[in-house]
């Protein structure tokens, strides 16, 4: 029993294993490129606006948002969603545990919906 005791103690020390927690990040679209000449983008928006990620403590503190894969707008001349948008974290130890779509609203030049101040 106290050979099995000591295996453990030491699996956990050699693998590193810490506790797993979960926290929720802010998810951050990006976006690449420019739209077609006379066309700009007036929102971008993610659903839901924040996801739960899970892993160790300490890989899950150096984690400020959740970045999408790369969306290209290039060319783009109207609004487009992206379902089910990868989350890029690239740390192995960290698992993503919700999905999100990514509405990109592409409007003409001089239309887009002036963004509202918060005051707070």
């Amino acid at each position: 029993m106290l050979a099995l005791a000591i295996t453990l103690v030491l699996w956990f020390v050699v693998t590193g294993h810490e506790p797993q927690i979960e926290r929720e990040l802010t998810v951050e679209p990006r976006i690449a490129g420019t739209p077609a000449p006379g066309y700009e983008v007036s929102e971008i928006l993610a659903t839901p606006p924040k996801i739960r990620v899970q892993g160790p403590a300490s890989h899950l503190s150096a984690l400020q948002k959740a970045p999408t894969q790369t969306i290209s707008i290039e060319g783009r001349r109207e609004t487009f969603d992206v379902p089910q948008t990868a989350i890029y974290i690239p740390d192995p130890r960290v698992d993503v545990r919700d999905t999100v779509s990514v509405h990109v609203e592409i409007v003409p030049v001089g239309s887009a919906k002036p963004l509202s101040r918060d005051t707070n």
